[in-house]
């Protein structure tokens, strides 16, 4: 039988990558064929980016390079 595994494991941890593939060589021993899609939305992935660009006007632009940059800092030290 033919399965396929909707996920998103993009996170920015481990643990959803695991638990798919987890999954899917569970579902393999029982004998199915098994294909793992990867569900990507683009207002969950800009959620996971490191730096966060708003390009809708240069105000904004440079607002949010400053305020990365800020980020930035804070996060290291």
């Amino acid at each position: 039988m033919k399965i396929g595994i909707l996920t998103f494991h993009g996170a920015d941890n481990y643990g959803a990558v695991l638990q798919a593939y987890a999954l899917k060589e569970t579902v393999k021993t029982l004998g199915n064929d098994v294909e793992i899609i990867n569900y990507i939305q683009p207002y969950i992935i800009k959620n996971y980016k490191l730096f966060k660009i708003n390009r809708s006007s240069l105000k904004l632009l440079i607002k949010s390079l400053l305020s990365n940059i800020v980020y930035l800092f804070i996060n290291i030290s």
